[in-house]
C-alpha cells in the first residue's frame, strides 16, 4: 500500500467545483419553481446569464486541468513507483 497525497490546491479546487454545481442546481431548480420564481425575474436572469455561467465552468474547467497537470507532475516518482509494482 503506498500513500497517495492530496494537496490543499486539489482540496480547494473540488470545494469550487461542488460550490458552483450547487449553485447551478438552485438556480436552475429555483427557476422552475413558480413559487420561488415570481417576483424574482431578473435576480434569476442575472444568475442564469449564460457568459457567466459560460466563464465559471470555463475557469471550473482550466483549474482542474491545472490542478491534475501539477499532481501528475509532483508525483510523477511515485506514479512510476505505481506501475513499476505492478509488472
Amino acid at each position: 500500500n503506498i500513500p497517495f497525497p492530496t494537496s490543499i490546491y486539489a482540496k480547494w479546487k473540488t470545494f469550487i467545483q461542488m460550490i458552483f454545481l450547487y449553485y447551478l442546481l438552485f438556480v436552475y431548480v429555483g427557476s422552475l419553481t413558480t413559487q420561488i420564481y415570481i417576483g424574482k425575474e431578473k435576480i434569476f436572469e442575472i444568475l442564469l446569464n449564460q457568459k457567466l455561467i459560460f466563464f465559471g465552468m470555463l475557469f471550473i474547467t482550466l483549474l482542474t486541468l491545472h490542478s491534475g497537470l501539477t499532481y501528475l507532475f509532483r508525483n510523477r516518482q511515485l506514479i512510476k513507483k505505481l506501475f513499476s509494482n505492478e509488472n
